[in-house]
């Protein structure tokens, strides 16, 4: 009798898993995985890959994460990326690509994200727009940050931030990083690798819209220069009515010039009025501190005065061998 014809031809080959919501619960200190669902369908050149997960952690709550993408042997491209994380919202999308050096590229987009729900003595929420790029060469991880924006409240003042950051094994360089909260501003660049090379503003006038544990004024500037191993600092801070972890000052001024590894001279002098414990107003000291000279020899000499007490101290020293002498 005649045989029956042939199947007809296999499609081409294509693969589908999924992990269901209960398949997995594993817990990792604090954090603990709820449960998700992974999809991968298609073929070994190119297949989609689906991700929806929860997660939960015992101060900051639940956490969700979901995101597709579209895999192949050399990358992974992942778009509509949403991660739900303390009362706010992150949206992202980005590249892992592992054909010559592996990397991760990726752009995020905040919104209103809840920093009291680490911190809850703060009522701040944050939005922010940044790019990242991280690599693994041989030499070592490298990490690249770019703060297009940073906006949002904190303790009721309005916050701004903008920057850009690069992390690299012995070279960091953060680049014309600004940020401000209230009336209060920080400028910062720095260069550090195998040359230091920087600036710093400081413009506070009121610390307690930054913690509400601070108080007082503060502002100043400076400079870095040399090699991170041996540095030369110069820069003014001063400060008026603080109080700072239970203690408060009157006044507080600093001005320095120190290259403390050089033979070139070094002088500090700094002045503290009327510092107190917040807990105990009887108490009050006032102190200052002047020290000048190289490494080959200095000297420093420092006044401290309270209610009941004088005291006087004068040190002469030198760096040898690796250690004061």
């Amino acid at each position: 009798p005649p045989h029956p014809p042939p199947p007809p031809p296999a499609p081409p080959t294509t693969q589908s898993s999924s992990a269901a919501s209960d398949v997995y619960k594993r817990q990792e200190g604090e954090l603990v995985a709820q449960g998700g669902q992974l999809d991968i369908s298609g073929t070994r050149a190119e297949a989609i890959v689906s991700l929806d997960s929860t997660w939960s952690h015992s101060e900051y709550g639940l956490a969700r994460i979901e995101t597709k993408g579209i895999l192949n042997e050399q990358k992974l491209t992942l778009s509509d990326g949403l991660a739900e994380v303390i009362n706010g919202t992150i949206n992202f999308a980005g590249l892992v690509d592992w054909r010559q050096v592996p990397n991760v590229n990726l752009t995020m987009d905040a919104t209103q994200l809840d920093v009291s729900m680490i911190r809850p003595d703060l009522d701040a929420q944050i939005n922010l727009t940044a790019k990242a790029r991280i690599e693994a060469p041989e030499s070592g991880m490298q990490t690249a940050i770019m703060l297009e924006r940073l906006t949002g409240t904190w303790l009721g003042q309005k916050l701004i931030a903008n920057g850009k950051v690069k992390l690299n094994p012995g070279n960091t360089v953060i680049n014309d990083l600004q940020a401000a909260i209230g009336d209060n501003r920080v400028a910062l660049d720095l260069v550090m690798s195998d040359k230091l090379v920087g600036k710093y503003e400081i413009n506070a006038p009121d610390l307690a819209e930054i913690d509400p544990s601070f108080r007082g004024r503060l502002e100043g500037a400076g400079g870095f220069a040399g090699t991170p191993k041996k540095p030369a600092l110069d820069g003014q801070l001063s400060g008026k009515d603080l109080q700072i972890h239970g203690w408060s000052a009157n006044a507080f001024d600093l001005d320095y010039n120190v290259s403390p590894f050089s033979t070139q001279s070094s002088f500090m002098q700094g002045d503290l009025v009327g510092l107190r414990q917040v807990a105990n107003q009887d108490f009050i000291a006032n102190a200052s501190f002047r020290a000048e000279g190289n490494v080959d020899k200095h000297n420093a000499v420092l006044k401290v005065s309270t209610n009941t007490t004088k005291l006087s101290a004068k040190i002469d020293a030198r760096w040898l061998e690796d250690r004061w002498q």
